[in-house]
């Protein structure tokens, strides 16, 4: 007797189901990576318990959906994450076993056993958290000198830390981080009641879980189980013990290799269902193996760390003596693999050897023949069994591991195919030995003819084995091969870089700014990608089309693909000091860089190999392809399996109770000295709140508010202008402002006026005083009329606070609305005067003007075209696109210089009629050590230069480049804010144009203090060169701008002020007015008490009518006005709010030309989930609304009694539908209760009172009476101000499969529209079970709803007021309408006799139905009332279709379909039968 498999789940690193892992296995894919810092952070643990090994399989991208499955979120969070991952693959082995959520098992025999340790993080946090008493004294000895009230201070401090990141204790806790309650929770979730609890066998405990459960299958106490195991132990106790142990695997994870010396860790869980085989076939069940056999053995005297053979042999022999079959018809092995490789196989060797000789030793007894037999020979022998372990691709994963080796070796025999030994290269002396039982697979090949046999091993720490043996049965047909090709790749693949193997990766692109971009991604997140994802980045790199632009990096690790793309960008950025000549592993091709390429080409003695001798090395392949001598690296990865890969997906990995906690350095705080980098200082400073993620990426353009700039500020105050300047009093000549307290002796400040600053003198002034003040450790007021020292006064606040300039960047900005449609300023024959060509950006935006306009270009810069790589490339792209234009080497801030080149230039191009000014100087210079001489560095090609040129040159339009770190300013950059905003002040005063540019992506722009590491953060957002210079044609092209723009996405500013504010706009995290908005608010039951009243299944649900409500007021805070239309909806995914404490969602809008998009977000999904979505238009058509109008009569009301409770689960201000007057399957009409929107938030809501909303969409529930309905989305609200009572009209347009879509609307009393939904959609999320009689209109809606979905013609109409075809049932009568007949009788209240056909029938329907012989001889007459209402004889042949849930029955009558249900009527004592037929749904 065995036990079949009937159903298979896991979740392991790179396989998120067993399809994935088998695909893993077959194609040698290695889920190794780095150990990322979120996950378990190595770099914290004092050296005695280094773990030794940095790399382990992770599970990536897992979220549990506690909102599926009910979780509260107090639950969630103090339940270890084992628990839901074991509960989330439970599920899923449910459904492949043809039962989900458990349906159609009798729920009191099934079981669950489940193998766990549950040694993980939050198990061994929640006594972390119990400990700190202790730690507590510990601290307070160590702080013992320190003065009292200090150490209070850091005892405080310290607690608040070690205590934030470890959940309370509550009632949860315990059942949360208990081994035990895990199959408990899973038997509690779906209500299984066969017994559910957990076996600890160490890492065998998986393998001893489902031979529990077969023991119990075979015993008859259970019917079906559910048995597997669960591990995410990568707590650090784990892997320090088992480095001292000398466990960790060394370079790579090798199994029955000749170099094994150890394991990673894996993590994971793998669940199967199981039944018995003979119960499996009877309910037509997938088998997809059969379990004929197991055993347990433990090593004994053995020591329990060190395994040895004997164990092992005593529990192979147990199960194949159990299984009654003989081990030499094995043909795979799956093993432990963990790392005691030695004595595994000396165990198989041997009890396959004593199997041949035993063998051989019958077979001598029935010939007589004396000579010993080969095993290959015997028949049901096979030539060599197959050795593996899934633990060399996902890990070894502990507890799970024994399941997911079961997982594998059953796909191995349902497809047929042995899997190749990953991990194994030069393979042990014991299966190379001659004649060995044993072998290592390089590559899959078919499974031998004959009955398929496989073994599945496990062994736990303290010597516990564990072995299974699978079969199927013998194939049918040829010769048991499997039949579909291609089971896997045909020769040896790449299982990941290695440094005996690396692996090229080939970037290319059309130019360098489509690889940089891709460069530094990898520079930033390689370190973080698995060996098998590196594959899969080099598989897709190397067999796509390549661009001109060409990069290939040889790499043989995670890490030194991250190291050498670095060493590439920075060969981009051009040669630094202290680079080498040559980069080992990176080949430029031609077009990257003239001078690197030949370097590149070959190096340390290597020449490339023709592509003809074979396959080329790494190294050869690599520098063939970059200097284009081949096409692509087909040759190396055409035939490798890869998956796609995204290299911008960010990896989410388990999450763990201990963030890493910033280091803050030892600067004594309050020293006022700053640090030697001080935008690096303030990078970390951004980096510790981190970036907060809105709607989309934006840029924009700006230009400075006039009311912030301009608004009076009496004079003393203290208040100062955005960015710092002191604003003058009334007549602009008053005194400058100061801090509060200045002239109380406090601290003295230094007052500095500066009445032009393009003044002779003023800036030496200023940077004198800056100086002094700085030295004296004095304050400084600075008096100027303009925003020109803007930026150079908030760099200054950013660098030294203490000069009291309050300096932050100001929120004086308003975006611009660009029409971009006149022309443009030149054309063909104009000359375009363009300074700083070197800089990228002056170059870009030239080209572009010259190629949409016809102008010729005069170029001038600082560099000589055969030094200057950068310069060189972008004369000769000018040249190959046919523009026109020259250049000439000069230093604009020398006037003689400017003018004779200029003069030189318009001898052979002509005059000048318009100037681009990009030049540009910057040196990073601290501000204490700033010299005029510093200043006027800056200045000359910048102010200076212009001034020169404009002297040379006579042109009609002028536009100069600065940056946005020189007009919002940047700690370090001063200098440069000072010279551009100078420069700005000169473009005002004669009429130019003045465009702050941000960085530009691959272009090598911006090379001042924004562009250094980390300066920008995370939140400032840099624009593609594509982007910027279609945005600087755009402004060319539109009238009216004022002097200076700033073009810029995100700066990390602090947010604007949010004067509108809103329930929902509580925190604002982003805030630039007029484009976007960030706001996070906390629900609670506390604080919101309506969402009490909307509990789905006694989960607090945050309505969808509220969300939206949500959005828009985060749109009418960027829109200026409130907006009470919405289009584009999506409601993809509910927030839940947990009883206790609460839960907080974000709201995230962004503003576009006519529209704002905003989302709603939620702390349970990281907030980098989109719950919800809409899009408000912020100048919709006026236009009329149609109302339809539904006047035909129902057959009687429906009261709200009936609709909330049995349909609706809406309580409180929610309930406010007083009766549908007209309910159909497609229609509704009713009236609703008004409400007043006032009492719902603080402030009156946007679209009005969010019950009568939600009204408007469940009242359209009644409509579906039997299935649940949630709305998912919508095509267009519209809501309008009301007052008293609504009329709700609904037609449903189509439904498709589990989806509705509906058009509703609502009017006041005078038919005034109140809210109209158009294309409402709603979503079938389940069945709504009835306990109660039908009330005899929703009767007809569910008969006609569930006979359609059935199969029957959509045309159908059910009433309960007649129809072309009726029945009576006393006072009712039953009706459909079109070529359609109907019955209903009571059960038991048949009339007149059944012929011989209809009481088979009868007798073949009681077991499928489970229902009394009277009531299936019910269903069955009025099916024949049916056919003889059709005019059809009585004998006409019925036929079963098929079964459905509810009782229904689907019968066919040769082109005709039945439908056939069982029902409580109310008013009707007796069970009705009822039956409907129609032709078949066309």
């Amino acid at each position: 007797m065995s036990v079949a498999i009937v159903g298979l789940a896991c979740t392991y690193p790179d396989a998120p189901d067993p399809g994935a892992l088998w695909e893993a296995v077959v194609s040698q894919r290695r889920a190794f990576r780095r150990l990322p810092v979120e996950r378990l952070d190595l770099a914290g643990h004092h050296s005695p318990d280094r773990t030794h090994s940095t790399r382990a399989a992770l599970i990536e991208g897992w979220e549990f959906d506690r909102a599926a499955f009910g979780v509260p979120d107090p639950v969630h969070r103090v339940t270890d994450p084992a628990h839901w991952l074991a509960l989330d693959t439970a599920s899923r082995a449910l459904a492949d076993a043809g039962s989900p959520g458990g349906e159609g098992l009798d729920r009191d025999r099934v079981a669950v056993i489940v193998g766990d340790t549950l040694t993980g993080e939050v198990a061994r946090a929640a006594t972390l958290r119990l400990r700190w008493p202790y730690v507590r004294r510990v601290l307070a000895s160590a702080l013992a000198e320190l003065p009292e009230g200090t150490t209070a201070r850091l005892l405080a401090q310290a607690e608040a830390e070690y205590l934030r990141p470890l959940p309370e204790t509550s009632g949860e806790s315990p059942a949360g981080n208990l081994a035990g309650t895990i199959a408990a929770r899973i038997c509690t979730h779906f209500d299984l009641r066969g017994g559910g609890y957990t076996v600890n066998g160490g890492c065998a405990s998986s393998l001893l879980a489902v031979i529990t459960a077969c023991r119990s299958l075979l015993d008859g106490s259970v019917d079906f189980a559910l048995a597997g195991g669960v591990d995410l132990g990568l707590d650090p106790f784990e892997p320090a013990g088992l480095a001292k142990a000398g466990a960790p695997a060394g370079e790579r994870m090798r199994v029955y290799d000749i170099r094994s010396d150890g394991s990673r860790p894996g993590e994971g869980c793998g669940i199967v269902a199981l039944a018995r085989t003979a119960d499996a076939r009877a309910a037509g069940l997938r088998i997809h193996a059969e379990i004929a056999g197991w055993g347990v053995s433990c090593d004994g005297r053995d020591d329990a760390t060190r395994p040895e053979a004997d164990g092992r042999l005593l529990a192979l022999r147990r199960a194949y003596a159990h299984a009654r079959v003989s081990p030499a018809g094995v043909a795979l092995f799956e093993g432990a693999g963990a790392g005691d490789d030695t004595v595994e196989l000396t165990a198989l060797t041997r009890l396959l050897s004593d199997a041949a000789r035993l063998s051989d030793a019958a077979r001598r007894a029935v010939t007589g023949s004396g000579a010993p037999g080969r095993a290959a020979t015997r028949p049901g022998a096979v030539r060599g069994a197959a050795i593996g372990s899934v633990s060399a691709n996902i890990g070894h994963t502990g507890a799970a591991a024994g399941v997911a080796g079961l997982i594998k070796a059953t796909l191995g025999l349902a497809s047929g195919v042995l899997p190749p030994t990953t991990g194994c290269r030069s393979p042990h002396p014991l299966p190379t030995a001659p004649d060995a039982p044993l072998r290592v697979l390089a590559v899959p090949e078919p499974w031998p003819a004959g009955p398929r046999l496989a073994g599945v091993s496990a062994m736990g720490s303290g010597g516990v084995n564990a072995h299974l043996v699978l079969t199927v049965p013998a194939p049918t047909g040829e010769d048991g091969r499997p039949t579909a090709p291609g089971a896997g790749p045909r020769r040896r693949v790449i299982d990941g870089p290695s440094r005996e193997e690396p692996v090229v990766f080939a970037f290319s692109g059309e130019d360098l700014g489509a690889v940089r971009p891709v460069l530094e991604r990898v520079a930033d997140q390689a370190a973080r990608w698995s060996e098998a994802e590196l594959c899969d980045l080099a598989h897709a790199l190397g067999t796509a089309p390549a661009g001109p632009s060409r990069i290939a990096i040889v790499a043989g690790s995670a890490e030194q693909l991250a190291e050498r793309a670095g060493l590439a960008l920075d060969w981009l950025d051009g040669a630094q000091p202290g680079l080498p000549a040559t980069l080992p592993g990176v080949y430029l091709g031609p077009d990257t860089k003239d001078g690197i390429a030949k370097d590149g080409i070959a190096k340390d003695g290597m020449e490339p190999a023709s592509p003809s001798g074979g396959i080329p090395s790494a190294e050869a392949a690599a520098a063939l392809w970059a200097a284009m001598a081949i096409p692509d690296l087909t040759a190396l990865y055409g035939d490798h399996p890869a998956r796609p890969f995204d290299i911008w997906r960010d990896r989410v990995f388990i999450s763990i109770p201990f963030p890493p906690v910033p280091y803050e350095g030892s600067e004594a705080a309050g020293n006022g000295e700053a640090p030697d980098e001080p935008a690096e200082r303030a990078c970390r400073e951004r980096a510790d709140t981190g970036p907060v993620a809105g709607v989309a990426r934006w840029v924009r353009c700006f230009a400075d508010d006039p009311a912030a700039v301009e608004r009076p500020v009496p004079a003393g105050t203290g208040e100062v202008r955005p960015g710092g300047q002191a604003p003058p009093a009334a007549n602009g000549k008053g005194r400058p402002g100061v801090r509060p307290g200045a002239d109380d002796g406090e601290k003295p400040v230094r007052r500095v006026e500066i009445d032009d600053p393009l003044r002779p003198g003023a800036v030496e002034t200023l940077v004198t005083a800056v100086r002094e003040a700085i030295a004296s450790g004095e304050g400084l007021a600075v008096l100027c009329e303009g925003d020109a020292l803007s930026g150079f006064l908030a760099s200054l606040g950013q660098e030294y606070p203490d000069l009291g300039l309050d300096a932050g960047r100001p929120c004086g900005k308003v975006p611009l609305d660009l029409d971009g449609q006149g022309p443009l300023p030149v054309g063909p024959a104009d000359v375009v005067l363009v300074s700083g060509v070197g800089e990228g950006i002056g170059a870009a935006c030239a080209m572009a003007l010259a190629e949409t306009s016809g102008c010729a270009l005069a170029l001038l810069g600082r560099g000589r075209p055969g030094h200057d790589a950068p310069l060189a490339e972008v004369l000769e792209e000018l040249a190959r696109r046919g523009v026109r234009h020259g250049y000439a080497t000069v230093d604009v801030g020398d006037a003689g210089e400017a003018a004779h080149a200029v003069r030189e230039l318009e001898s052979t191009l002509g005059p000048v009629t318009m100037v681009i000014h990009s030049a540009d100087a910057d040196r990073p210079v601290r501000s204490a050590g700033l010299t005029a001489e510093d200043v006027e560095r800056h200045i000359a090609p910048r102010l200076t230069g212009l001034d020169n040129l404009l002297a040379a040159a006579t042109p009609r339009r002028v536009v100069t480049f600065g940056s946005v770190a020189g007009r919002y300013g940047l700690a370090g950059g001063s200098h440069r804010a000072l010279a551009e905003g100078l420069l700005r002040e000169r473009v005002r005063r004669i009429g130019g144009l003045h465009i702050d540019w941000p960085v530009w992506t691959g272009t090598g722009t911006g090379t001042g203090p924004e562009r250094r590491p980390g300066a920008a953060g995370a939140e400032v957002t840099a624009i593609a060169p594509q982007e910027g210079v279609e945005l600087f044609l755009t402004l060319l092209r539109t009238g009216d701008l004022p002097p200076s723009v700033a073009v810029h996405g995100r700066l990390g500013d602090p947010p604007a002020p949010c004067p509108a504010g809103g329930r929902f706009l509580d925190e604002v995290r982003v805030h630039v007015p007029g484009v976007e908005l960030v706001a996070d608010s906390r629900l609670s039951l506390g604080s919101d008490s309506y969402l009490d009243d909307h509990r789905i299944d006694g989960l607090a649900v945050l309505p969808a009518v509220v969300a939206l409500e949500a959005m828009a007021q985060a749109a009418g805070v960027l829109a200026g006005r409130p907006l009470d239309e919405a289009g584009q909806m999506t409601f993809d995914r509910p927030v839940a709010v947990p009883d206790e404490g609460g839960t907080t969602i974000r709201v995230c809008a962004l503003r576009h030309e006519q529209t704002v998009e905003v989302v709603v977000r939620s702390e349970e999904t990281g907030f980098r989930v989109d719950h919800f979505r809409a899009v408000f238009p912020v100048d919709p058509a006026d236009e009329t609304l149609a109302v339809p109008q539904l006047n035909r009569d129902g057959a009687e009301p429906l009261d709200a009694g009936e609709l909330y409770g049995a349909l609706c689960f809406h309580t409180g201000r929610f309930q406010r539908v007083r009766e549908l007057t007209l309910v159909e399957a497609r229609g509704c009409r009713g009236e609703l209760h008004g409400d007043d929107p006032d009492g719902w938030f603080a402030d009156r809501p946007v679209l009005g009172s969010p019950g009568l909303s939600d009204a408007t969409i469940h009242a359209l529930q009644a409509c579906v009476p039997h299935r649940r309905l949630l709305p998912v989305g919508g095509e267009r609200l519209v809501v309008r101000p009301s007052q008293g009572d609504v009329r709700l009209h609904a037609t449903e347009r189509h439904h498709d499969g589990g989806e509705y879509v509906w058009d509703v609307t609502a009017t006041d009393v005078r038919g005034r529209l109140v809210a109209a939904w158009t294309g409402l959609r709603l979503k079938d999320v389940g069945p709504l079970p009835r306990r109660d009689p039908w009330p005899p209109n929703l009767l007809a809606v569910y008969l006609q709803r569930a006979a359609v979905a059935l199969g029957l013609d959509p045309a159908l109409h059910v009433t309960m007021d007649g129809g072309t075809s009726h029945s009576r049932l006393g006072d009712l009568v039953l009706g459909v309408d079109g070529p359609a007949h109907c019955s209903w009788e009571r059960v038991g209240r048949a009339r007149g006799t059944l012929g011989p056909a209809s009481v088979s029938l009868i007798e073949e329907l009681r077991p499928c139905c489970d229902e009394p012989e009277e009531t299936v001889t019910t269903r069955i007459w009025t099916a024949l009332q049916c056919l003889s209402g059709a005019g059809r004889p009585p004998t006409t042949p019925l036929t079963v279709v098929d079964g459905h849930e509810g009782g229904w029955l689907l019968l066919r009558a040769g082109t005709d379909l039945i439908a056939s249900t069982v029902v409580r009527v109310r008013g009707v004592e007796e069970p009705v039968a009822v039956s409907i037929m129609t032709g078949e749904r066309r």
